[in-house]
């Protein structure tokens, strides 16, 4: 491992640490709403999830975080990867799929 790991939570607050939490950075999540789940593939792409149906992104090559919004505008509450390039997003309205743009 190579040290890095995010913590996320209330007010849409998102950290990242790549030297197991010596330091860390606060990332652009653009969003007040609450981070509820969050997870990584094996090649580093992290999905979070959380109030009003929205996903955040990080690819594996930025610190920049993308926005998705579900339309059905349900809170999410997890994510698990079900490979580097897809994710199943669980919340008040279901379980879906979801594939992060590249990045």
């Amino acid at each position: 491992d190579d040290g890095s790991m995010a913590a996320f939570g209330l007010n849409g607050n998102v950290f990242q640490t790549d030297d197991l939490g010596v330091t860390w950075r606060k990332l652009n999540s653009d969003t007040d709403a609450s981070i509820m789940g969050g997870a990584a593939a094996s090649n580093g792409r992290a999905v979070f999830v959380g109030a009003r149906g929205f996903v955040l992104t990080k690819g594996t090559d930025t610190n920049d975080l993308a926005k998705f919004v579900f339309q059905d505008g349900g809170s999410l509450a997890g994510v698990l990867p079900i490979s580097d390039d897809e994710f199943v997003v669980i919340g008040e309205n279901g379980i879906k799929t979801f594939k992060p743009e590249r990045k």
